[in-house]
């Protein structure tokens, strides 16, 4: 078992959200600036954070470090299913999830519309959590990604399956 169940995450979407997010945030194995969210940001492997610009990593230890860094994302994701009164679908758990490992969850947080949605009584209210998405600087910045995520959002299904 990869993790402790505090979130409904199964090993089977651990590995696939892990395949999914090294696929999109390709692998660097030199620190790069990353001010897409956070200005002096530097990242590094598959876009989790370095701690100075001449650093280095081998690709073992850049899996290592996204495996920790999604395990933390998982843990952080888990604070807006408690608050949700129904069970979010594994499609929509793994959508959202990237989302925040993409954003960080401060910033996440701040889509405070999105939020509102997500965790009001109607379980069918998706359309709506995927039109409030897509109207964001989020979505312009990372938009082949944010329209995957946006139509798992909206339609409960893998995108391409």
């Amino acid at each position: 078992m990869l993790f402790k169940r505090k979130s409904k995450f199964s090993d089977k979407q651990f590995v696939r959200l892990k395949k999914r997010i090294m696929a999109e945030e390709s692998l660097k194995l030199f620190a790069y600036k990353d001010d897409q969210y956070k200005k002096g940001r530097i990242s590094i492997g598959y876009g989790t954070k370095a701690k100075k610009m001449d650093d280095r990593i081998s690709p073992l230890e850049a899996e290592r470090e996204l495996e920790k860094v999604l395990k933390q994302t998982i843990k952080e994701y888990g604070w807006l299913e408690e608050k949700c009164p129904f069970e979010i679908n594994e499609v929509r758990r793994e959508a959202l999830c990237d989302m925040i490992f993409n954003l960080g969850l401060p910033t996440f947080k701040e889509f405070k519309k999105t939020i509102k949605l997500i965790i009001n009584d109607n379980p069918n209210d998706w359309h709506f959590v995927a039109a409030e998405m897509r109207d964001s600087k989020w979505f312009d910045q990372v938009r082949k990604r944010a329209q995957r995520i946006l139509y798992e959002i909206d339609t409960g299904e893998f995108k391409g399956e």
